[in-house]
């Protein structure tokens, strides 16, 4: 599991600034929800990459638009989730 976790993380880690995950007032807009879904789906082939040069193996197309989906997927979901909470969180305190 480490060798698929420590390239996608080490691949989000370098692209996701650039893509604007991290900007605060875009993490509260429902509109910009996509962003994280958009920055793994590009990190996803470097995260790949990263993981064939550290095992050695050949990478195959299959492995990384499964990675990138599932974990797209994945982001997305959370992001909605951290955004129900966080519109409930405004709305219960001013």
């Amino acid at each position: 599991m480490l060798s698929t976790l420590i390239p996608l993380i080490a691949s989000w880690v370098l692209l996701a600034p650039f893509v604007g995950v991290y900007h605060l007032t875009w993490t509260a807009d429902l509109r910009q929800v996509w962003r994280p879904f958009w920055a793994m789906i590009l990190a996803a082939p470097f995260a790949a990459w990263m993981r064939g040069v550290w095992l050695g193996t050949p990478i195959l197309p299959i492995f990384v638009v499964v990675l990138g989906g599932i974990s797209a997927l994945a982001i997305l979901a959370w992001r909605i989730v951290y955004w129900l909470v966080a519109s409930r969180s405004r709305i219960a305190h001013g």
